[in-house]
């Protein structure tokens, strides 16, 4: 399945790129094969999601291979005389290094999908992998009532469809990193020149954010791709209004970066705001940009459209103080935002003399102040510990990218196109200021500022120490992934160690997982945990926060909350007390107030109280209390504490 899949991608690429030759004619070879295969892949993808909402997995594989087959109609049904045609030369010398560089990228990559995915691909686990799995077990894709992310648009999710919800699947995030790696290369190439494409391609390949993320199910890469794609062709509309196929292709690439992420609402605007801007005082210049944002949410407008009908909310589960949505509230909804607010620096005072700073979450030196600190405090921008500056380094933006933005940005010697692209580049990272500043939701500007990498080596004065800083960042990600994701993916790919080592080893859930499964249970209540991709049973993430199934503004003790979960129809309660779900001295009282140990102490009048009055919290009281009095007997435990298991009576 992985070789197939594999071979699906690069024949996407390939009709795409015969596609693109008639629409760009006159482009690079290698960004006319990058750019087809990042949308070619992504409308068979958003035809596979579609196909799902009749029938999974048939509707979704209908939906991929009726999309490849009228690209392949368009692609081919020109004069073979003017076919797109292929002619790779490998450059001499130290130069030779380039392709060495983004090869080993790309191995890793590769290496991180033929391993199971660990909790370091948290999202993978918990929904871009488990929710097409739930839709392939129900036969049609639909509203996951306890995963507000299932109805998240699925243009690139629904490609998991095709490998049957497993990580098999995640070779075609590989196929999109090194159609991205093309498009940088060949864009740059074609306007600096070939050595600005090698940088620019390397420069994308070794970004550690690209080559992790390459190697998981996470969609960002792709999404980037598709908002990147997005400002390349607004900034050409700048220039010329009238260009019409940097018009449409802008339209479908805006169109698939909303098709995949809700984000990709705000790269609609922001790239029609830039041809609006830049090409006001030009004919046409301002219609154009109406039509490009028009048309490019009309295209995406099926899947909110389902959101609607689904959920009541287009863009569920964000703004319900705005548009509700069923299945929601506004206690979750503050959940949910607290969350997202706790990325970055710009929501935290720039330093204790200056306090006044933190309460204008719009000033300009707190603007700075964050976009700098993707470079100086990357953990702060990143899962998990960002409170702390302690998130993962994988998922770092690094520093190059950054350097070259603000190089052309103070550099006086943008040409009108590259003026475009700083001008999007900038309204980006407002819009990411503003929102959440999360990494990941800066992937929209991977491609832009790697052609600028490319073009900025090439052409400007500090062109030498860019160069420098490119080639540092590249050793920098090749090493950093290799030790802390390729050599331990290594022993499982090779043999050394068995699937089930590795994922015991590093999933604490894979263990009680099988045991849930041999169980035969109805259905499992989740409390402190997301990967119910490793059960075969029925399960709902139970925590307050993740929906209304469970009722719990009006449970006040634990009897009411068992007559709940038998309602639910479950019959075991799976409990986290990992690290990874409450500190230490917060499980070990729990197990003290549930009576697991012995002489334990019951929660008192005061703390009873005090989880009551949290809607977030309740559940520590309610869960123990069930345990206390009866109506959850332990069917299973960790020996070392960190998982209980409870049958339901």
């Amino acid at each position: 399945m992985f070789a197939l899949l594999l071979l699906v991608s690069a024949l996407v690429a390939w009709v795409g790129g015969q596609v693109m030759n008639r629409c760009l004619p006159e482009a690079d070879p290698a960004a006319k094969l990058g750019i087809g295969g990042v949308l070619g892949l992504g409308l068979c993808g958003a035809f596979c999601g579609l196909g799902a909402l009749i029938s999974a997995p048939a509707g979704a594989l209908g939906g991929f291979v009726g999309c490849l087959a009228v690209l392949a109609y368009i692609g081919f049904s020109g004069d073979p005389k003017h076919r797109l045609k292929l002619a790779f030369e490998f450059p001499k010398g130290a130069g030779a290094l380039f392709p060495l560089a983004i090869g080993l990228a790309l191995l890793f990559a590769l290496i991180g999908d033929l391993a199971p995915s660990t909790m370091l691909d948290w999202d993978s686990l918990a929904y871009h992998m488990a929710v097409p799995k739930l839709w392939l077990a129900a036969g049609h894709a639909y509203s996951v009532p306890y995963i507000h992310h299932s109805n998240f648009p699925a243009a690139v999710d629904a490609l998991f469809l095709l490998g049957g919800g497993t990580e098999q699947a995640k070779v075609f995030m590989t196929a999109y990193m090194t159609f991205g790696v093309l498009c940088a290369f060949g864009l740059a190439r074609d306007r600096f020149g070939k050595a600005a494409g090698w940088w620019a391609g390397m420069g994308f390949a070794t970004v550690p954010l690209v080559i992790w993320e390459s190697g998981s199910a996470y969609i960002d890469i792709p999404h980037g791709l598709f908002a990147g794609l997005g400002i390349y062709f607004a900034a050409q509309l700048a220039l010329d209004p009238k260009n019409r196929p940097a018009l449409w292709l802008g339209v479908i690439s805006l169109a698939l970066a909303a098709e995949s992420k809700y984000t990709g609402l705000l790269s609609i605007v922001i790239a029609a705001l830039t041809v609006g801007i830049l090409a006001l005082k030009k004919r046409g210049g301002v219609r154009t940009a109406i039509i490009l944002a028009i048309a490019a949410y009309a295209l995406a407008s099926p899947w909110y459209i389902r959101n609607i009908a689904w959920t009541g909310n287009p863009v569920y589960p964000f703004l319900y103080s705005k548009l509700g949505g069923r299945g929601w509230s506004q206690e979750r909804a503050n959940i949910y935002q607290h969350e997202q607010n706790t990325f970055g620096l710009g929501r935290q005072p720039v330093s204790a003399d200056h306090p006044d700073l933190g309460s204008n979450p719009l000033s300009i030196v707190r603007l700075g102040h964050s976009v700098l600190g993707l470079a100086y405090s990357p953990g702060r921008y990143v899962n998990p510990g960002q409170t702390q500056g302690f998130g993962d380094p994988m998922g770092s933006l690094g520093v190059v990218l950054l350097a070259s933005l603000l190089a052309w940005m103070f550099s006086g010697e943008a040409n009108a196109d590259e003026r475009g692209i700083l001008l999007a580049c900038i309204l980006t990272l407002f819009a990411w200021f503003v929102v959440s500043q999360q990494v990941r939701y800066l992937s929209a500007l991977l491609l832009p500022m790697s052609f600028l990498l490319g073009g900025g080596i090439k052409r400007l004065k500090v062109g030498k120490l860019l160069a420098a800083l490119a080639v540092a960042q590249a050793i920098y990600s090749l090493v950093l992934i290799y030790n802390h994701v390729t050599l331990e993916q290594l022993q499982v790919v090779l043999g050394q160690t068995t699937a089930e080592e590795y994922q015991t080893r590093r999933i604490p859930f894979y263990a009680p997982a099988q045991k849930l499964n041999q169980l035969h249970a109805n259905k499992v209540l989740l409390y402190n945990e997301v990967f119910g991709y490793l059960l075969d049973v029925p399960y709902v993430w139970a925590n307050p926060g993740h929906s209304t199934l469970i009722d719990y503004d009006h449970l006040f003790d634990g009897n009411a909350f068992a007559d709940a979960a038998k309602k639910l129809g479950a019959d075991y309660v799976y409990f986290n007390l990992g690290a990874t779900a409450m500190d230490h001295d917060t499980a070990e009282r729990w197990v003290s107030a549930a009576g697991i140990v012995p002489n334990g102490t019951p929660y008192s009048p005061a703390e009873k109280a005090t989880f009551l009055a949290s809607f977030e919290n309740r559940y520590l009281f309610l869960v123990a209390d069930a345990v206390r009095d009866g109506r959850l007997t332990m069917a299973d435990h960790d020996p070392q504490g960190r998982w209980v298991l409870f049958k339901v009576l």
